[in-house]
């Protein structure tokens, strides 16, 4: 019973660790209409961030002259705070868009944020994305620099985590339909999962089926659609319970430069799916996703899940839960130098 409660606490932890309260909160003010004059957008996704930039300049109805955009090494002071603190005689607003990968100086956020207080008409947005030559927990400080200053009336400041399938579905799933497109959930979540749970390529890819002029099928998505995503962590989840080769695809994820942390998340995250299914399994006797997740997986995905979870022990999933957090720990401490990944690679296949 104990190895259940330990396992149900970390199910909690999943979900707490996954949840951007931000996010929520930020839905609701575009909702209602009440733009913050000024807005730090950043975070682990980079897609979100554009995305929510986009309908924030959709939700203000801008005039073409009304917009302005600095994008990255455009970015001049003098000339931002000029915009900033220009009245219109007319009653014109002035939007100021900064996508930036580099922090700016405390002192000159706030002289621009001071130019926008004297200036109702004047909205500040900026987009802060990670910069490839930068770590994330270099990000995270910076970030963390930033957004204090974004703390206060008519300020706001969103942080953005990578999305659950739920909230990348009802994104595809508005996408679709602005582009006219009749779809189903399984569907989109079909070309969800081809695009390795990518949720900026799925929706880029959509508008290749909306050119369809019918209902998009499952038999279209392996016509037309590809697997552009990078190596998931999945692929390398299930090469250990395969027994296939999998410092390949550990090489090829640390090549794209996922960080340590997030790639044990990932790692925890799916087998602890495997012992959702696991579990279900021994006491109800099927495989139904619906039940497991709350959602429907494609049946040939449901059917690849039960197998491997059936495949395995309750002793395994203990056992490799708590090479997992042996790992976390050491990265939390400081601790994994970067070996982290293999040194766990090759206690979960001992254990398998």
């Amino acid at each position: 019973m104990w190895m259940w409660r330990v396992l149900k606490s970390m199910a909690k932890w999943w979900e707490s660790s996954r949840r951007s309260v931000y996010k929520r909160e930020f839905d609701t003010l575009l909702a209602s209409g009440k733009i913050p004059r000024a807005l730090f957008l950043y975070g682990e996704n980079p897609f979100l961030i554009g995305y929510y930039g986009a309908r924030v300049v959709e939700r203000l109805s801008l005039l073409p002259e009304e917009k302005n955009s600095f994008y990255f090494g455009e970015y001049e002071f003098q000339a931002l705070k000029g915009i900033l603190a220009q009245s219109s005689l007319f009653g014109d607003r002035s939007f100021v868009l900064l996508r930036l990968e580099k922090k700016l100086p405390k002192k000159e956020i706030d002289a621009l944020l001071g130019a926008l207080e004297k200036n109702p008409s004047a909205y500040w947005l900026i987009e802060f994305y990670k910069a490839e030559n930068k770590s994330a927990t270099e990000y995270s400080q910076d970030c963390k620099a930033m957004a204090g200053s974004f703390k206060g009336n008519e300020r706001a400041e969103v942080r953005f985590f990578d999305p659950n399938q739920g909230e990348s579905l009802a994104i595809l799933r508005e996408r679709a339909l602005s582009l006219g497109m009749e779809v189903e959930d399984r569907w989109l979540l079909s070309l969800w999962m081809v695009q390795n749970q990518e949720l900026g390529l799925a929706y880029n890819e959509l508008e290749k089926f909306a050119l369809l002029g019918r209902k998009p099928e499952m038999r279209d998505i392996e016509r037309l659609s590809y697997g552009l995503g990078s190596v998931s962590v999945e692929e390398l989840c299930v090469a250990l319970l395969e027994k296939k080769e999998a410092l390949k695809i550990a090489l090829a994820l640390e090549e794209e430069g996922i960080e340590e942390m997030a790639l044990c998340g990932e790692m925890e995250r799916f087998f602890y799916q495997l012992f959702l299914f696991y579990a279900h399994i021994r006491v109800h006797g099927n495989s139904d996703s619906s039940e497991i997740l709350g959602y429907k997986l494609p049946k040939m995905i449901e059917e690849k899940k039960a197998r491997a979870a059936i495949g395995l022990k309750e002793a395994h999933f203990f056992r490799i839960f708590t090479a997992l957090q042996e790992w976390r720990e050491k990265i939390m401490q400081g601790r994994s130098r970067g070996r982290g990944l293999f040194l766990a690679l090759i206690k979960i296949q001992a254990i398998l």
